[in-house]
């Protein structure tokens, strides 16, 4: 197994990526170099909630669509009429995020969006930008920091890929090296473990399933905490979404299915708002990817919403009042009054949950879950130590470590050791 990395520490050896293709966002399709030259590239992503799609978004582009198109105007309208239908697909469970690759040459308007389809595309994967688009679509995700990612190999192209977000139980951040060869095979060469998972990394609603988040790599405070919320509340689609089943599965009033459902419909907002805002500060929310996993025992499902819903919402929804009254940005200002009113409805639905299950388990289970939320309100505790950047503070709103310990000992006094 490979070691823990100390902080600042490095098993990979860098030198042997050459070229920066991922600096602060892709930059992957202008390295590209297809089979047959096309004029422009784009990788598009769409968001798969339930039958909802989202309106799409471009990851990474070279070039401009339809710009040596005869009628640009047709080729357009022949770009936009590329359906979402694809083989990559990102996340899983309750939203998946369907990615195809756009082109265009000449008069011809095209996207890619099968296996075979881009290995026909892209011939041999005979440059640095083959190898890491290959990559970039099977599961890994590119290590953005500035450095060199991508270098020659004997066997073909080897290109530094990360997994995992430190968000939940065996969720570590690993860095790969990954072995990208000509004919599209692949093979990870070296793994090291750079951060443990922290269980309690979310101020918000985590799923139960198994869910996988990255941290915004982005350079730009602001941006970056945007993405992570935006992620964040991307995760929470899936946990109502996930609740609402559960809840059905065991009887529950029809009054708190509906809420969850309600939530999760809140959740699609909050992400989408937060990732357009995170672009607007040049950052790019990653998305969650989330495991669909059948229905969990009633103490399991109590258990979740003690800690996710009782504690860690319960507070967010207090630190978002608090971000609506104090933020500098205006347009921060109205969309976290928002998220403080959903927010604090989401709690609410918490707390009636907590109440039902609480009168449907025995006495063992409820000091169970008496000890799992105190363990909770510790930790959570112990993160208040953490402080924010002032242009956080400022533009953003985020409490000062004064506000939020105050916010944390009147919630304390007047819901948690009630």
């Amino acid at each position: 197994m490979p070691g823990v990395l100390a902080c600042g520490e490095r098993q990979i050896d860098l030198d042997q990526f050459t070229d920066n293709l991922c600096d602060d966002g892709l930059q992957v399709l202008q390295a590209v170099e297809p089979a047959t030259p096309v004029d422009a590239m784009a990788l598009r992503e769409i968001i798969q909630s339930g039958d909802m799609l989202s309106v799409p978004s471009i990851l990474d582009q070279d070039g401009t669509l339809c710009a040596g198109a005869s009628d640009r105007a047709a080729c357009e309208s022949a770009i936009a009429a590329i359906g979402s239908g694809t083989e990559f697909v990102r996340g899983g469970g309750f939203d998946n995020y369907l990615q195809t690759l756009l082109y265009t040459r000449g008069d011809e308007a095209s996207g890619v969006s099968t296996v075979a389809g881009l290995r026909e595309f892209l011939g041999e994967l005979d440059s640095p930008g083959d190898a890491a688009l290959w990559a970039t679509l099977f599961d890994h995700e590119m290590v953005c920091n500035g450095n060199d990612d991508v270098g020659p190999h004997g066997d073909g192209f080897v290109v530094h890929t990360t997994t995992g977000n430190a968000c939940g139980p065996d969720d570590d951040i690993e860095e790969h090296v990954l072995l990208v060869r000509p004919d599209g095979t692949t093979q990870v060469l070296q793994t090291v473990v750079v951060q443990k998972t922290d269980p309690g990394c979310s101020a918000g609603r985590m799923p139960g399933a198994p869910c996988r988040w990255q941290r915004s790599r982005s350079r730009n405070a602001v941006g970056a905490t945007l993405a992570d919320i935006a992620a964040l509340e991307a995760a929470a689609i899936a946990a109502f979404g996930e609740l609402a089943g559960e809840l059905r599965h065991h009887g529950a009033p029809a009054s708190l299915v509906a809420a969850s459902l309600r939530a999760r419909g809140d959740e699609i907002r909050h992400a989408r708002t937060m990732a357009a805002l995170a672009r607007r500060h040049g950052a790019r929310a990653v998305a969650p990817r989330v495991r669909a996993m059948p229905p969990r025992a009633l103490e399991a499902i109590a258990r979740d919403n003690a800690i996710e819903g009782c504690v860690r919402e319960t507070f967010g929804a207090a630190v978002a009042h608090l971000q609506a009254r104090q933020a500098t940005d205006p347009v921060m200002r109205r969309v976290f009054a928002t998220i403080a009113r959903d927010e604090t409805r989401h709690a609410a639905l918490s707390w009636s949950l907590d109440a039902w299950a609480h009168a449907r388990l025995g006495a063992r289970a409820r000091k169970r879950l008496a000890r799992d939320r105190s363990d909770a309100i510790a930790r959570l505790r112990g993160e208040l130590v953490r402080g924010h950047e002032p242009a956080l503070r400022a533009i953003l709103g985020m409490p000062s470590h004064e506000q939020a310990q105050r916010l944390f000992d009147g919630l304390d006094a007047a819901l948690w050791q009630a």
